[in-house]
């Protein structure tokens, strides 16, 4: 009798036990979270995009002609002007420079030749196809300036700065013969630089010359350099294809004001400004998005998260305006953690 009764008094002390903590271990567990509490503000609607610096002005120059390089005036980084001579060189003619040339650049001279042979059997330099036609072979056209060569009664000539700018590169040394319709030099404007866009295909119709931009830069710190587009490409680019997933993208040109700090070939990320409204902003930090790719916050109601799912209307840097499902005093949680559910309880730490 007496062992029944210490049976039945340790089942019942066990179910006591087991009355108290089944209802704890199976309630939804408490998180501790960061919340935004939702306002009514200004919302400035804008694309963003990524983009590289550039110089403003950069020309590859060529010679235009067949020739014997006499000297190099300049080297690579020096800073020259409207003008200046960069190269002395002699052009080569008739007979004697196709035997010259075909023996240093067979391959490349095949269609040259057939295009640029004179009535004479000699070769038409860019500079006298440029003087009897109005245009210029098609091997030129990418590196010759008509206005950049001037010949000398002597048979020599100069390949002159046709603007403001530093050399970037000089790709011949004296005594070198040269076919002309490669490039020389490479002059750049380093002082004056923009911003060359790529903006997804999806917003080709929002982009206007006149925009303003906001363009952001490492080599200048946290605050937006300001801008405005001042050329839209006409046609889409496709980019990436190869490790990663091809887009389509319209190339704008944004120009920048005058910084020391900036450099070519440096990334930019710029945010071409559309149109202000009113509304209530998602911190990016609060959206997620879920297995069908639906973006969705958490909101804290009762003390618990409520997943909302919504469709955004607008986006800019600070965040994205949703198109409904929310009003001025709601609480969002930020980085909610990864084993955040619905339902589950929260806490919520000072904002």
């Amino acid at each position: 009798m007496k062992k029944l009764t210490a049976l039945l008094l340790a089942t019942a002390a066990v179910l006591a036990v087991l009355y108290f903590a089944v209802p704890a271990w199976l309630a939804p567990p408490v998180h501790k979270v960061s919340v935004h509490t939702l306002n009514n503000g200004i919302f400035y609607e804008s694309i963003p995009a990524g983009g590289v610096l550039a110089p403003l002005a950069k020309q590859n120059l060529s010679l235009g002609s067949p020739s014997t390089v006499l000297m190099v005036h300049v080297k690579e980084g020096d800073v020259v002007k409207k003008g200046d001579v960069l190269i002395t060189f002699r052009p080569l003619t008739g007979q004697n420079a196709i035997n010259a040339l075909t023996a240093l650049y067979p391959a490349e001279l095949m269609a040259y030749l057939s295009e640029a042979a004179s009535v004479d059997g000699g070769i038409l330099g860019a500079a006298e196809y440029y003087s009897q036609t109005g245009e210029l072979p098609d091997y030129f056209k990418d590196f010759y300036l008509p206005e950049a060569v001037t010949a000398f009664r002597d048979g020599s000539a100069v390949l002159l700065a046709p603007f403001d700018g530093t050399v970037t590169r000089v790709r011949v040394s004296e005594g070198d013969v040269v076919t002309g319709a490669f490039t020389s030099v490479t002059i750049a404007d380093l002082e004056h630089l923009v911003a060359v866009v790529q903006v997804p295909e999806r917003h080709a119709g929002k982009l206007k010359v006149g925009q303003s931009v906001n363009v952001y830069s490492n080599l200048v710190g946290p605050d937006p350099l300001p801008g405005r587009i001042t050329e839209v490409a006409t046609e889409v680019k496709t980019i990436g294809g190869l490790f990663s997933a091809s887009e389509n993208v319209l190339e704008c040109t944004v120009g920048l004001p005058v910084h020391a700090s900036l450099r070519p070939g440096f990334s930019v990320q710029t945010y071409i400004f559309l149109n202000v409204h009113r509304g209530i902003l998602l911190p990016y930090e609060a959206v997620r998005q879920d297995d069908n790719g639906d973006e969705y916050v958490f909101v804290v109601r009762d003390g618990r998260a409520v997943k909302q799912v919504f469709t955004s209307k607008y986006e800019n840097n600070d965040g994205i305006l949703p198109e409904s499902g929310f009003q001025a005093g709601d609480q969002v949680i930020l980085n909610p953690p990864e084993d955040l559910e619905e339902g589950h309880y929260v806490k919520i730490l000072e904002e």
